[in-house]
């Protein structure tokens, strides 16, 4: 069984999020986290910061391509949360945002089978 050393984190900046990262650092894993407003993460060892709005796939599946190495093997976590305006939207970005993670994923890792994860 492989090891998981990265994870790829959205939702770093809420409650649910700031604990995992601070549990991901601590276990010694590095954390690519996916945020709409990188200055609200200070920064520290293993975590690399990339803007994005997961209510934007495009702009998650360009945040992901930039970090491809990292990406290959990485677990990903989703810590999002709701509030206010955003309560119907977030129910709806869950699919993309999965056939996002894992179309980087195929490209990373050619040898993958193409799969429909929204199903």
């Amino acid at each position: 069984m492989d090891t998981v050393e990265r994870i790829v984190l959205f939702g770093a900046t809420g409650g649910l999020g700031s604990k995992v990262i601070d549990a991901a650092l601590s276990a010694g894993l590095k954390v690519l986290a996916i945020v709409r407003r990188p200055e609200a993460l200070a920064a520290r060892a293993g975590l690399t910061v990339e803007r994005a709005d997961v209510l934007d796939v495009q702009s998650v599946t360009a945040a992901l391509l930039k970090h491809t190495d990292f990406t290959a093997g990485a677990v990903a976590v989703s810590a999002l949360g709701s509030r206010g305006s955003e309560t119907g939207s977030l129910a709806g970005i869950m699919g993309p945002l999965a056939r996002a993670v894992a179309d980087n994923t195929r490209r990373s890792r050619k040898n993958w089978p193409a799969q429909d994860i929204t199903r």
